[in-house]
């Protein structure tokens, strides 16, 4: 697996479950990654709303049934989130990208829906994310159809959407 070495290039990463502990970091992280992957695709209150707190918030309070991360040398790389069935969130740092770390993550997730006893799984990506579409498309999921998805917004904000892939893959794990 994959670390972050002199070059600042991943060299070995694990992947264990998310600790309560891991909160703080991981929000930092999960804000990080969704306003470089999505801030450029959605309108400004939309991303104004994507607060740090906001993510630690939903980590904090979101029933999701597993959430794994990749760590390295003790420092958080990425995670995924599941619920229902689905993997509900993958992210993973700037500057650990493109070393495979989101594949692992996405193999344990699969792993871990697969314990839970779903053979099929599920996960969305908004349209216009082409680096994380293309990602997906590598890894064997299929666009199953394109809608416009609710987005999480706070409390007593109005209700927004974002036309989003639902996507699809077999879980052969």
């Amino acid at each position: 697996m994959s670390s972050i070495g002199d070059a600042g290039m991943p060299e070995t990463s694990s992947v264990r479950r998310a600790r309560p502990d891991d909160h703080s970091v991981l929000a930092t992280l999960w804000h990080d990654a969704w306003h470089d992957g999505h801030a450029a695709l959605l309108d400004r209150d939309v991303v104004a709303a994507r607060t740090r707190d906001s993510f630690l918030h939903r980590l904090q309070y979101t029933p999701f049934d597993d959430v794994l991360v990749a760590e390295c040398h003790g420092e958080l790389l990425g995670f995924a989130a599941m619920i229902a069935g689905e993997v509900d969130q993958l992210y993973v740092a700037g500057r650990a990208r493109g070393r495979g770390i989101a594949g692992r993550l996405l193999s344990a997730a699969a792993q871990s829906l697969a314990e839970k006893g779903h053979r099929t799984i599920r996960l969305q990506c908004a349209v216009g994310n082409a680096r994380a579409l293309a990602f997906y498309l590598r890894e064997g999921w299929r666009i199953e159809k394109t809608e416009p998805m609710l987005l999480w917004m706070p409390p007593g904000a109005p209700d927004r959407r974002h036309p989003t892939h639902l996507m699809v893959k077999t879980n052969n794990h």
